[in-house]
């Protein structure tokens, strides 16, 4: 029975690290396991996470293209690129693919904006890191949204007075309602950016435990 329990956890695991790479799997769940063995074998190289350029917003077929299209180039062919989110790539390479060559491709792509090998996070000189970049478009974005408000708020309140009013009190009031509806769209900008850092941790987490199930397969 402990056999059986063995050959049946080796079986889903070497599904899970086929699946990872992209291999097909027949109907019946049934695998060419000589290749199967093979193919697990080879893609023990540091995987490389690579994150795209902050302030685009792509739709999932544009990052499958995105992905397809750095499979292409020489130095990365025979990898296998695993989109994580929409922002997020993860390259798992073979042993024989060199780690510094292909983290230098990566940088020479306009789409590509950091790669983080390991612990270290490479990116082109002079670029800021990607997380102070994602907190500058945030704020950015949040604080547009109050100039747009405070604008469509106090135009409502000029065409229910029926005149474009210099009054001061009109103002203050006007100004007082804005900030209260400006404070709210912040603070409901800033739950929802804290939603989403949730999410992406999540994601990596996952990414993470795929590739520590793949790794003990090739062990």
């Amino acid at each position: 029975m402990a056999r059986s329990l063995e050959r049946a956890v080796f079986g889903i695991a070497l599904l899970l690290a086929l699946a990872a790479n992209g291999q097909e799997v027949d109907g019946q769940g049934q695998v060419d396991a000589a290749a199967a063995v093979g193919e697990a074998a080879q893609a023990s190289g540091e995987p490389l996470t690579i994150k795209l350029r902050p302030g685009s917003t792509r739709k999932k077929a544009e990052v499958k293209a995105l992905a397809e299209r750095l499979r292409q180039l020489p130095s990365l062919q025979g990898c296998a690129i695993t989109a994580v989110s929409r922002d997020i790539l993860v390259v798992s390479p073979t042993a024989r693919h060199s780690t510094e060559q292909l983290k230098r491709e990566l940088l020479l792509q306009p789409d590509v904006y950091e790669v983080e090998v390991g612990e270290m996070t490479h990116r082109r000189e002079g670029d800021k890191p990607y997380d102070q970049v994602k907190r500058e478009l945030l704020e950015k974005a949040v604080n547009g949204s109050q100039v747009r408000i405070r604008d469509r708020i106090r135009n409502k309140i000029n065409q229910l007075i029926g005149r474009r009013s210099k009054d001061a009190a009109v103002d203050e009031a006007g100004d007082a309602f804005v900030a209260e509806a400006g404070a709210k769209a912040a603070k409901r900008a800033a739950k929802r950016a804290k939603r989403a850092r949730r999410a992406k941790r999540r994601k990596e987490k996952r990414e993470a435990a795929k590739g520590d199930s793949k790794e003990e397969v090739e062990l």
